[in-house]
């Protein structure tokens, strides 16, 4: 509760886009020997910053070409509508993950609420958890394209609808995430 009034004092934009779903004030633990494959937002309405919490050696993130690190105690700033990715070290990396509007939307983020809300939350989502995941599960998180010109469902080929976000759940035996998609039959185990 302490935290969450602090963050809302110092930064009352960004706390009330994470409540109302379209932006996030999170925790971000990254496993050590863990990769985010490259993905990007579905536009650049907001923008990202990572305030180093604990940085061990070998973590980056790439932003479009250019490839940096993190500093504990200082931030990040990136517009992640641009491709990126993040590696980290042999250590769990922990930054205190905000997003912001950008500022050139002032007087349009409502338009930008009404038009990319499902695609947007869904991007958020997708990114809390690759590394409980193998390949499939990471390609099920991040493949989703929002810029596909068709709007057509990779599974089923047909026009996306909530069935075709996937669900994720845990095996109980191996303990990985597992994506299972409402808007195609499951396969045989």
């Amino acid at each position: 509760p302490r935290t969450r009034a602090l963050l809302s004092s110092l930064l009352p934009t960004a706390t009330s886009m994470a409540e109302e779903g379209f932006g996030e004030i999170i925790v971000s633990r990254l496993a050590p020997n863990s990769h985010i494959a490259p993905h990007c937002a579905p536009n650049n309405a907001r923008l990202t910053a990572h305030l180093g919490l604990v940085i061990p050696k070998g973590c980056r993130i790439r932003v479009g070409s250019e490839w940096r690190g993190w500093e504990e105690g200082k931030v990040l700033l990136f517009d992640d509508s641009y491709e990126h990715e993040v590696v980290s070290g042999a250590e769990e990396r922990v930054v205190l993950l905000i997003r912001f509007w950008h500022p050139e939307c002032c007087g349009r983020e409502e338009s930008y609420r009404e038009r990319d809300d499902r695609a947007f939350n869904w991007a958020n989502f997708r990114k809390t958890m690759p590394p409980l995941g193998d390949a499939e599960v990471e390609q099920a998180m991040f493949g989703y394209d929002l810029s596909d010109a068709d709007n057509c469902c990779r599974k089923c080929k047909k026009p996306m609808s909530d069935a075709c976000f996937p669900a994720f759940f845990l095996d109980q035996a191996t303990l990985k995430l597992r994506a299972d998609f409402q808007c195609t039959p499951a396969k045989p185990k």
